[in-house]
């Protein structure tokens, strides 16, 4: 085979994200996440096709400390590896009091459980309130998610080392726009899964799902502080997106991680919550299991 082609079919892998997937993958594996490659998933705005995402990767952890109950925690993680010539910029603001006001949609934290709602005691009354199990577990506390005020919501790709424009490269459709829609497959997957154990008097599942982007290529972020545009280079940012069609309607948060740091972003981010939320569910969970109901 001639070199200048081999050159260009290598050119070609690198610069499209295969051995970033496999890198990513290569690591999930070595800490003990269970990863699938190239993950089908139906398309539920074309539901008579499947797409595929680069990785899924999950942790489950099994707990007896409630005999004869067995509590399971799990997470998947939605991975898509990207990996671009040029700089991307995200545009960030300030979202913290929206995030407050639809905290307890389960549907932004991706958590799933036998259990809607739980049924709590009014201090110094008889009464009992209903309140979400999410709301119950004060899991704002502990998901990595909250642990930012400013939320991406746009993105372009900054044209420093290429010289096309940006209207060839449609990068909302290439990056955030396959993880929303995984992440609407893998909800109603995860919702299904959870109802099968709804009486079951063994089991109890508490199910997480976390979106992430991993770019080979740098991203910076850009901000209104004080009137003033503000840049700076990132390796982790949050994306929130509301996401709008005939079959697909929600609000969805993605991870934007540097390869560089995802090391580092699965210690600090994920594994953290991972503790933390399994901490506080094997804390609270007689309260839960005593005073829960499930919603319709």
């Amino acid at each position: 085979m001639d070199n200048s082609i081999k050159e260009k079919i290598k050119n070609h892998i690198l610069e499209h994200g295969f051995l970033l997937e496999e890198e990513t993958k290569t690591f999930l594996e070595l800490q003990g996440w269970e990863c699938e490659r190239n993950a089908h998933f139906v398309d539920q705005d074309v539901p008579t096709e499947s797409r595929e995402i680069d990785i899924i990767a999950r942790n489950f952890s099994w707990y007896k400390n409630f005999d004869p109950k067995r509590i399971l925690v799990r997470f998947d993680l939605i991975i898509e590896c990207k990996n671009y010539k040029d700089p991307i910029v995200f545009f960030s603001t300030n979202k913290t009091r929206e995030d407050k006001e639809i905290f307890f949609s389960k549907e932004l934290i991706n958590f799933f459980t036998t259990h809607d709602t739980v049924y709590v005691p009014i201090p110094e009354s008889q009464n009992k309130k209903v309140i979400s199990v999410a709301e119950f577990l004060k899991i704002d506390k502990y998901h990595h998610f909250f642990n930012s005020n400013l939320k991406a919501t746009n993105l372009n790709l900054s044209r420093v080392k290429s010289d096309y424009s940006f209207s060839n490269i449609k990068l909302y459709e290439a990056t955030i726009l396959p993880l929303i829609k995984a992440n609407d497959w893998y909800r109603a997957d995860r919702k299904n899964s959870v109802k099968l154990f709804a009486g079951n008097s063994i089991h109890v599942p508490f199910s997480f799902i976390i979106p992430i982007l991993v770019l080979g290529n740098d991203f910076f972020e850009a901000y209104f502080e004080n009137g003033e545009l503000k840049l700076k280079k990132s390796d982790y940012i949050q994306f929130i997106s509301d996401y709008r069609s005939k079959n697909i309607n929600g609000r969805f948060q993605i991870d934007i991680v540097n390869k560089s740091y995802f090391e580092n972003y699965l210690k600090e981010k994920v594994d953290v919550t991972i503790n933390k939320v399994s901490e506080v569910i094997l804390n609270n969970f007689q309260d839960i299991d005593r005073f829960s109901h499930i919603s319709n």
